[in-house]
């Protein structure tokens, strides 16, 4: 048996309010696509052909260095082969039978956006690139995403290798949340201790800190790609752009836009609903509402165990988190 508990039951010493308000137009775009991201709760915010398959081109990286994180030490070293010495493209000049740290090769992937050092990597965390492209798809399917799918660990063009704006800034979203991961993505240069070289983070607004972290990407078929996350005020936002040309100014503007139409908020402590249940959020739960969104939340509790789930309804998409409940 489930208790239901609708949103204007609940009682806080801080009220929780559901509301409608003015309306933010966002730009459409004559081609490519983008996608605005909560990167608090994942969801989206604003898209303009968010869903449309594209080649990712090298933000695929940000996927290829997550993954990596989650099956192998970073202090592990590596020996490069020949056939990653030898990919096309973007480099960071690695020679066959070289051995260097995880930890450098990822930063290299990052930063340099080099294909030889996501091949080294792939070839290291599964025994070949084909194999990393499984792990990375299998990975992908955990995160939830649907139409996303990964060929190999470079962004090298391929015509099965897609993703849409959506897809990749939700994987941005639950890659950040990573402690080194996000440490890689927002670091603005590194030295790596096999060689004397200093690399640069080619994300420009990463430089200028205009944003955070990010990744960008180029091939002649995906055109340009980009993903950057912006923190404002505790705000967090992720903006992916994929074919759209004017990029960097284009991520200036929908971050700025999506900042100024939006209000962080957040769930935690103790709230009282009726039938004398009291809930308790183990983990404060934080979201970006919009201004021209209704909000409702209902919590759904089991009488089997003391855990339930609370449901945010916002714009079309749920949002979930567990809840702890007693009765008074």
């Amino acid at each position: 048996m489930f208790l239901r508990v609708s949103c204007t039951d609940l009682k806080k010493w801080v009220s929780l309010f559901c509301f409608l308000a003015g309306l933010v137009l966002f730009p459409t775009i004559s081609f490519g696509s983008y996608a605005v991201i909560d990167a608090h709760s994942g969801r989206v915010l604003y898209e303009d052909q968010g869903d449309l398959q594209l080649p990712p081109a090298s933000i695929t990286k940000i996927w290829t260095v997550y993954v990596a994180l989650q099956e192998a030490d970073v202090s592990d070293q590596v020996r490069i082969s020949r056939v990653a010495s030898q990919q096309e493209g973007s480099s960071v000049y690695l020679i066959e039978n070289e051995v260097w740290s995880l930890e450098s090769l990822l930063y290299g992937t990052m930063l340099q956006s080099g294909n030889d050092a996501a091949a080294a990597i792939a070839e290291h965390v599964a025994g070949s690139e084909a194999a990393f492209a499984t792990l990375m798809n299998f990975y992908v399917k955990k995160a939830g995403v649907k139409n996303t799918w990964f060929m190999n660990a470079s962004g090298l063009h391929h015509p099965k290798h897609l993703t849409t704006a959506s897809d990749m800034g939700k994987l941005f979203a639950i890659a950040m949340n990573d402690e080194k991961f996000r440490q890689i993505a927002s670091m603005k240069q590194y030295v790596p201790k096999e060689r004397r070289v200093l690399w640069m983070n080619k994300h420009r607004l990463v430089k200028e800190n205009k944003a955070f972290a990010g990744k960008t990407g180029y091939t002649s078929v995906a055109g340009r790609t980009l993903i950057s996350e912006f923190i404002k005020d505790d705000k967090r936002l992720i903006v992916t752009t994929l074919n759209v040309r004017d990029d960097w100014n284009s991520h200036t503007s929908l971050s700025r836009l999506a900042f100024d139409s939006t209000t962080l908020q957040t769930i935690e402590g103790t709230y009282y609903a009726q039938h004398d249940v009291i809930l308790t959020v183990p983990m404060p739960f934080r979201y970006l509402q919009k201004e021209d969104e209704s909000i409702s939340h209902t919590v759904v509790l089991s009488k089997q165990s003391k855990v339930g789930e609370w449901s945010i309804q916002a714009g079309g998409q749920t949002l979930r988190f567990p809840v702890i409940y007693r009765m008074k």
